[in-house]
């Protein structure tokens, strides 16, 4: 199976978790051997918040915190690399083409100001011809509300585009967002047939599961 990953922040550096991020190179390797091929986008997490906290205080502009963030992801992505024996992560979708042409893998972060990793993941699947994206997060899946502050929050199996984009239209683009799925990539779905899995994170054997078609977390298709 060809798929790109992408892995949360939120659940390798919220803090930064050695163990999980060694499990992760583990099950990541065991796809990669198994004949998947695999594109890998890591978020910054609660780490690459704190500097845009700061940043706030500073007063700086928008464009300057995302580019800590962005500095952030790819310090967590090099880490992913790095436990995976390759000491290279791409920083632009040419070099991720590149990269992947020669190892049958990429590891990426961020790419610039006015984008979050999601949107870095969508690009590179279309970039990839990868018609899936793999979402590991800190919750099971897309909720019909925020389960952080709705203790009645329901777990939603399966949604199409359309169902996706009502769920998070009230969301906009702010550095350090925290949307279950950005919603500039929702935006971007349309007129592709890239289907997304979101699942928990923090077991990475829902990795496996997710790239063997079994049900785990929320599926959104066209």
């Amino acid at each position: 199976m060809d798929a790109v990953l992408r892995i949360g922040g939120s659940i390798l550096a919220s803090p930064l978790k050695g163990a999980l991020i060694r499990d992760y190179s583990r099950t990541i390797r065991q796809l990669l051997s198994e004949g998947n091929r695999l594109g890998i986008v890591v978020g910054g997490g609660e780490i690459a918040r704190q500097y845009i906290a700061v940043a706030s205080e500073l007063g700086l502009k928008n464009y300057q915190k995302d580019r800590f963030a962005i500095s952030v992801s790819r310090l967590n992505a090099e880490l992913i690399s790095s436990a995976l024996g390759e000491f290279q992560i791409a920083k632009s979708i040419l070099s991720a083409k590149s990269i992947f042409k020669r190892k049958g893998f990429v590891v990426m972060g961020g790419l610039r100001p006015g984008m979050t990793t999601d949107y870095v993941a969508f690009l590179l699947a279309r970039a990839l011809n990868f018609d899936l994206i793999l979402k590991a997060t800190d919750q099971n899946g897309i909720y019909d509300k925020d389960p952080r502050y709705n203790v009645d929050a329901k777990l939603l199996k399966e949604l199409n585009y359309s169902e996706l984009s009502k769920l998070i239209e009230r969301a906009s683009y702010t550095p350090g967002i925290h949307s279950i799925v950005d919603p500039l990539t929702v935006s971007g779905l349309p007129g592709t047939n890239i289907k997304l899995i979101v699942f928990n994170g923090l077991i990475p054997n829902n990795l496996i599961d997710a790239v063997k078609g079994k049900n785990v977390g929320t599926l959104v298709t066209p």
